[in-house]
């Protein structure tokens, strides 16, 4: 994904088999035709259901009733990590602080319609303040662990927090993450 903006690469397609019910698309085709035309395509991670929970110490349970949102972070905020030349080792118990920006909050409305909503991890897998505070428990990060939601400012919020945070010395280091994953062909407007 990095590297494709800085190409230029057009990353829209279709919307990938069986990502969206052909019933919902329909559905919101027939309501308005612009409206359906727009559901059909978008920038779409592929394999947003993979993840690796056993490298990040998450149950197989645990894993199946995260948001994929969760999953990203972790696997995203590692590597942001390791790049500015971090270790694992040098992380730990350290006063690195994390700032997330995360609005979107369709995988509460899928798991409410699933077996998962039954699952003691049901809450902590879709609740934002936990997607911030997984990194820092994987990590044992020492730091302020929050969340924002401030609509279509969230991560410009949390990158000013992040800020904030290192030039006052409430913390060493911090990384600041953003994400956005609409799980639903009409996200905003459940």
């Amino acid at each position: 994904v990095y590297h494709m903006s800085a190409c230029g690469e057009d990353v829209i397609s279709e919307v990938p088999q069986g990502r969206w019910g052909e019933e919902a698309i329909a559905r919101l085709a027939t309501l308005d035709a612009t409206v359906g035309q727009r559901v059909r395509h978008g920038g779409f991670l592929v394999d947003v259901d993979q993840f690796d929970n056993a490298h990040f110490s998450v149950s197989p349970a645990e894993a199946r009733a995260m948001d994929p949102q969760q999953r990203l972070l972790l696997e995203s905020g590692l590597a942001a990590l390791h790049a500015s030349g971090f270790t694992n080792e040098s992380l730990m118990g350290s006063l690195t602080g994390v700032f997330l920006a995360i609005s979107a909050f369709e995988w509460s409305v899928i798991v409410k319609q699933t077996p998962m909503a039954r699952s003691v991890y049901a809450a902590t897998g879709s609740t934002h303040s936990v997607a911030a505070g997984r990194i820092s428990f994987v990590l044992g990060l020492q730091g302020p662990c929050s969340a924002y939601d401030t609509a279509c400012s969230t991560a410009l919020v949390a990158a000013h927090v992040a800020a904030t945070t290192v030039r006052d010395s409430e913390c060493e280091s911090a990384l600041t993450a953003a994400v956005n994953l609409m799980l639903l062909p009409r996200g905003h407007e459940l």
